[in-house]
């Protein structure tokens, strides 16, 4: 099956070696271009990272002491609940040994 009109100089099979290096030649510079991209977009992403645990950090820190402060105000509120429990459980014990009767039986 000749591919040129001058009467089978070149065949079909010929041309396949050609045809398969220019594939190769093209495939190892988009192979290339994509290892050389590929380093700068890691390279970019290692920077990106770090400026994340920076972020990370400083939020998990703020988080850290909002809960202290939470926890600081709720031990407060706590312990003075207990002392108002703890006096009001002194006033009734005083109101009942001041009382001499606890029942009153007189008619």
């Amino acid at each position: 099956m000749p591919i040129s009109p001058i009467g089978g100089v070149n065949y079909a099979n010929q041309n396949a070696p050609v045809h398969s290096a220019q594939v190769s030649n093209e495939l190892a510079k988009d192979s290339f271009a994509t290892l050389v991209n590929m380093s700068e977009f890691q390279a970019k992403e290692k920077a990106v990272e770090k400026l994340e645990k920076v972020n990370q950090t400083h939020e998990v820190s703020d988080e850290v002491k909002e809960r202290q402060e939470e926890e600081k105000k709720h031990s407060k509120h706590h312990q003075e609940q207990e002392e108002k429990d703890e006096q009001e459980e002194k006033d009734e014990q005083e109101v009942v040994k001041k009382s001499s009767h606890l029942l009153d039986l007189s008619i």
